[in-house]
This record gives structure tokens, sequence and C-alpha cells, in this order.
């Protein structure tokens, strides 16, 4: 395969990919791409912590011409983006985002611009991109089909869903069915039986009769009654219950009939009233509910496992390189880019101050300033701010 011919780095944090779970995306993207021969890694994050924001650039860039990269897959967090467009001019660099309905406009569409090709899995944003003059393909989502599977166990939860659950319209939607009759077997986050293990969570697909998938975004903790909440994209629940065989109910969000058949791989609500009727429908309806299941897994195991994973990226890599003619990009950096980047700097200044490496702390402020633009009174503001916070702790 085209791929495996390749020389391919990932830079990422790998701190955060060895605490992630078992099942995390992008650890199980790691664990495949790591057994090929061309495979490098860098700890990007790591190596800012351990030696400065300065020396961790400069290493990266010697690493990347030591080891004659190709490939580029830049998962760490970098707001720097001439120094992203540095390494673009000399590797095919990809960035995969799976938050994009929330994150675009935030910050994505910033970061793209020193990016060859965003991957992203859905086509709504990706014409977002394309409007702005950024490259951007459709990437579907691909999980490990040896950790979500079949379990041989009897189905004796009616309904179930796997969430967190804090407030909001998944709590009020959870609400409404139990006071119309419908008990909710909840698991997660602010749900009475609480977060659950991974294991768990499969056998809990396995052993439900409808699996709920809501699928509009959960904010942070105290964010609730944001214009964000609108926002719908599709969950990893679509996948993920499928992939066990199970039958998924799922909220209904645009894309959806592009991965699945609905009605005959999976259904969809519209609204809790619809919601409602559907799950006594196929609460009565046992062949037509286990007809669905069977046909959704036969549809996530065929085209959403890893398998596939390697295929698709291997085509958008050879693609991508044959048509490759390094352009310098324009980028574009406004007020709310910088305020953003101040705020992540700041962040990082007082990590450094609180280990105390005064030497980086002064690196990533001094970055600040090289930013270009800047929102000094949100500068100093922050920079107060955290000041107080750690004068104060030494009086507590």
């Amino acid at each position: 395969m085209y791929l495996r011919e390749k020389r391919i780095l990932m830079v990422f944090d790998k701190n955060s990919m060895d605490n992630a779970d078992k099942h995390g995306l992008f650890k199980e993207w790691y664990l495949l791409l790591s057994n090929f021969d061309n495979f490098f890694e860098f700890d990007y994050v790591g190596n800012v912590f351990k030696l400065g924001i300065v020396k961790a650039k400069e290493l990266l860039i010697e690493y990347i011409e030591l080891n004659q990269i190709e490939v580029v897959l830049f998962f760490a967090i970098e707001y720097d983006l001439i120094f992203i467009e540095k390494i673009r001019s000399m590797a095919y660099v990809l960035r995969y985002s799976g938050d994009d309905s929330a994150m675009f406009n935030i910050k994505m569409k910033y970061l793209a611009q020193s990016i060859d090709n965003m991957l992203i899995f859905d086509n709504d944003v990706v014409c977002k991109y394309s409007e702005l003059g950024l490259n951007a393909t459709f990437f579907q989502i691909y999980y490990n089909d040896n950790l979500y599977k079949k379990l041989n166990i009897t189905k004796d939860i009616d309904v179930s869903f796997v969430g967190t659950i804090r407030t909001g319209e998944r709590k009020e939607s959870v609400n409404f069915l139990n006071k119309n009759g419908i008990e909710v077997d909840v698991y997660g986050i602010g749900s009475k039986n609480g977060k659950i293990s991974f294991e768990e969570m499969v056998k809990v697909f396995n052993q439900t009769k409808i699996n709920l998938c809501f699928n509009k975004i959960v904010l942070e903790k105290g964010t609730e009654n944001s214009i964000m909440d609108r926002i719908l994209h599709i969950k990893a629940r679509n996948y993920e219950v499928p992939l066990s065989g199970s039958f998924l109910l799922t909220e209904y969000v645009k894309g959806l009939e592009n991965i699945y058949e609905i009605g005959k791989e999976i259904e969809v609500f519209y609204d809790e009233k619809d919601m409602l009727e559907k799950i006594k429908f196929y609460l009565k309806n046992d062949d037509k509910r286990e007809e669905i299941a069977l046909n959704g897994y036969k549809k996530a195991i065929s085209k959403y496992t890893l398998r596939n994973f390697e295929q698709n990226l291997s085509n958008i890599v050879e693609k991508g390189l044959k048509n490759k003619v390094y352009k310098p990009s324009k980028i574009y950096i406004d007020n709310d880019f910088n305020k953003m980047r101040t705020i992540y700097d700041i962040k990082i200044a007082f990590k450094f101050i609180k280990s105390k490496k005064y030497r980086y702390a002064y690196e990533a402020m001094q970055y600040i300033y090289y930013n270009g633009k800047i929102d000094y009174k949100l500068y100093f503001y922050k920079f107060f701010q955290k000041t107080y916070k750690i004068v104060k702790s030494f009086f507590a």
C-alpha cells in the first residue's frame, strides 16, 4: 500500500496519548501506524515542557530534516502558524479535526491556513473550508472492531443512554421518556449509575434493545444555555453501537444518511414525541428491530473499521503528494485569533512558572509579543489574574 512506503511522522502529545482510554480514536490510529516500517513520532508537547518552546521547535525541524519526513500528521496544539508553515514547506502536512461543527469558527479555520489538507468527518464543514480557499477532505471516523464487538449476552435492558447528562436537552429528553412510561438506564457523568468503564459500556450496548444517541455537542460545565447548544454533529455512538451489533435510535443530524440507510440500518428521531413513538414501536417489534441492528452491524463492520482507515488515508496521501507544489500560504490573523493564542500562551507560561522553569516562561510570554497585534488589556488582565492567584496561594 502506498502509505506504507512513505516516511510518516506523527506530531502529538505523548502524555495525553498514554493516558487516553485504550479505545481513543487517535490512540487506535497511532497503534496502527506505529507498525509501519517508516513511521516516526515526535512528542512535541512533551518537548515543549521539557526544553521550552524555542528548543522544541528547533528539534522538530531538525527531526523532519534528519529523517527525510514526507508526511506529517500534526495532532498537537500549536498556534504559531508561521512555524507550521515552515513544516509545510518541508513535507505534506495533514491535520484531523473531529469537532469542527463547534470549533471551525473559533480556531480551526485559522489553523488550516498552514495545513495542506484538513481531514474532516462533517461534509458541511468541508464546504466552509472551501469557501475560504482552504483544503479539506471528508474523512470518515474509524474504530477498532476488536474492541467494539458483539457479545453473546441477553438483552435485558429496554432502553439505555451512555454519556454525559448533567443538564440540558439530554436530561430533559430522558425525563420526558420517564414521565411517559419509558424507563431509561443512564450511564455517565451526571447519572445515578455514574461513569462506567469501556468494557462496561460495550456490555451495555449489547444488553440494550434500544440504544439512544443525542447528537448535540456537550460544552464544558458552566457554559450551558450557550448559542452553541444548538449545534448538532455526528457523535461517536453512531459508529460504536452498530459495531457492537445493537440497535441505534439516534437524534437526526444532517449527514447520517450518507453513513447509514435510515430505517434499514439505523433509526432516527426528530423530536421528543417522535423518539417516544419509535421507542414504543421498536420495543413491540423485535424482529424489525433486530433486522435493523444486523444491517447496521454489517454496514459498520464493512466500512467503518481501522482496515478502511488505512486505505482511505493512503489514497489521500498519494493524491496529495503527487499534486503538491509548495506555495507559501497567505496567513490571516485577526484579533479573535490573537485573543485565543494569548490565553493559550499565558497558560503555558504559568505552567512553566509553576514548575520553576522561568526562562521557558519568559520565552512563552515573548511569543505573545511576536504574534503581532494583540489585545493588551486582555493579556494584562489574564497576567495579573494568574499572578494574584499564585501570590494568594502562598499566604493561604
